[in-house]
């Protein structure tokens, strides 16, 4: 199995998520979330990689870090989510916000990623909380039931004023309200959303 690939870049595509890399004399190509590749600015690189093979069709899958790696792999066991899928999602949240989202069962949240359905958001929520916490990544969870009950509350809330989840959502993620309650975090998101 290929786990670390280590060598020149020789193509780029950010928008077909693709790169081929050169070591020694062998190009390979891989997938890789957007946002890594357009972070990629040297010639040479080293990647960890996800091989995966299925009985018509055998890809690399590519992460600038080892932690990046295990959370596709632990997105993709669950059902209803493959590759292309782990990778809109890992192109949507950071690791970190991905992992809170998980941790705090926030649903809807996770529904921001193209692809991921409610009904598929809470099946990854249901299969991966407890596994989660084996990632390595630092990640602030302190009053994560109160932060969560009142990002809900506000979703909601806005999204019944007429805003798309999308508008909210862009809002939301962008601003700090772990001391904030429903209320305030609306009159927030509020001043946002009619300024955009």
């Amino acid at each position: 199995m290929i786990r670390y690939l280590s060598g020149n870049v020789l193509y780029k595509n950010a928008e077909k998520r693709t790169i081929i890399i050169d070591v020694q004399g062998i190009g390979y190509r891989v997938f890789m979330p957007q946002q890594e590749l357009y972070e990629i600015k040297e010639e040479h690189i080293a990647i960890y990689t996800h091989y995966s093979v299925k009985e018509d069709d055998i890809k690399l899958y590519g992460f600038s870090s080892y932690d990046r790696l295990e959370l596709f792999e632990l997105l993709i066991t669950v059902s209803k989510i493959g590759p292309k899928n782990g990778l809109n999602i890992l192109d949507t949240f950071s690791s970190e916000s991905l992992i809170k989202a998980i941790r705090t069962e926030n649903s809807k949240y996770l529904t921001k990623a193209p692809g991921i359905g409610l009904k598929t958001a809470q099946r990854m929520v249901l299969e991966l909380k407890d596994k989660i916490s084996n990632i390595n990544i630092e990640c602030e969870i302190a009053n994560d039931s109160i932060v969560n009950n009142s990002y809900n509350e506000a979703l909601e809330g806005l999204i019944a004023l007429g805003f798309s989840e999308r508008e909210v959502f862009d809002v939301l993620d962008n601003m700090d309200i772990d001391s904030l309650n429903s209320e305030a975090i609306v009159k927030k998101a509020l001043k946002r959303l009619y300024k955009s």
